[in-house]
């Protein structure tokens, strides 16, 4: 596989960086290649270095010392597995006649829009934290995308202000409204208060219907986004892809709790696998309720049963 061009931004690039991206894009290599990138360039001690490549044939632009930036330059993608699981969703969506109506609830640096503009008709972006927030607006301004559109808010249960703990690591996407999130944040940062707003009630307003793929990685406050967002799951009937953490399977406290939240007979199906193959398994509730903080996270693709049959179980990258 070769890899695409990379466009310099502040300055040339350097032979480990060459190397370690040149590795990281071999299909060849069956496992270790995180650990070989990780080697020549460790995502918490990155240099300053600014980029641009190709992204699913659109631009990407970013720096190494942000997590999603660096797995972008070194892999390609962020999460290969859960861009594999929501094109999917997309095309099965499309094959019914279905106008493919994207929602992103804690979106971060934007990098799974910038992914799904090609796969959506429409997308929402929900993202609370300036600094990634304006990340992901310049991204996608810079490709020019029209079918994007992004609410400076976080979605959860109820209409309040909650503070927001930054991240700690270069993962910017870390920051949680749960103070002590498995010390990937700052608790003794200066208070931060952020817009959390009722989900139904916000897309009630903003006139957002027949939403039809649901991304949620909202680092522990899962709970409160699959409540607030109830009416309008049980309505459309979407498929869910979310990262649920131990904190998130504490909160909802059972499988009958998550399920109140959707549609009747929705197949819960856990991501996992190697680097090539992405398998879809059963999900059991109760090994994320025995986890601690983002310890045993899990990755979730909840489909509507309308649909299971049409989802294989092993996705192919």
């Amino acid at each position: 596989m070769r890899t695409s061009r990379i466009e310099e931004l502040n300055g040339p690039t350097p032979v480990r960086l060459r190397l370690g991206r040149w590795l990281g894009h071999q299909r060849w290599i069956p496992r270790g290649h995180v650990s070989l990138a990780r080697l020549l360039c460790s995502p918490d001690a990155a240099p300053d270095f600014s980029f641009e490549v190709d992204f699913y044939g659109l631009r990407y632009a970013g720096n190494l010392r942000n997590y999603i930036d660096w797995a972008v330059f070194f892999f390609g993608a962020h999460a290969k597995s859960e861009l594999e699981a929501m094109a999917l969703a997309a095309q099965r969506l499309r094959a019914t006649g279905r106008p493919v109506v994207y929602i992103d609830v804690g979106a971060n640096i934007g990098h799974h829009l910038l992914f799904m503009s090609a796969h959506a008709d429409q997308m929402y972006g929900f993202e609370p934290w300036r600094p990634v927030l304006e990340r992901a607006r310049i991204l996608l301004a810079m490709n020019g995308l029209d079918n994007v559109q992004i609410f400076p808010v976080a979605l959860g249960e109820t209409d309040e202000r909650q503070r927001f703990y930054p991240p700690l690591s270069s993962n910017l996407g870390s920051g949680s409204f749960s103070e002590f999130w498995s010390g990937l944040n700052d608790h003794k940062a200066e208070p931060l208060f952020l817009d959390v707003r009722n989900g139904d009630e916000f897309l009630k307003s903003a006139n957002i219907t027949g939403v039809g793929i649901v991304k949620i990685d909202v680092e522990g406050s899962e709970a409160s986004v699959c409540r607030g967002l109830r009416e309008t799951i049980k309505r459309d009937r979407p498929f869910i892809l979310m990262e649920l953490s131990g904190q998130g399977a504490r909160d909802l406290g059972s499988e009958q709790n998550l399920r109140r939240c959707l549609y009747e007979g929705a197949h819960l199906l856990r991501l996992g696998g190697g680097r090539h193959k992405t398998r879809l398994e059963a999900y059991h509730f109760n090994d994320s309720l025995a986890a601690s903080d983002t310890a045993d996270s899990a990755e979730i693709l909840i489909v509507p049963p309308e649909h299971r049959g049409a989802i294989p179980t092993i996705l192919q990258s």
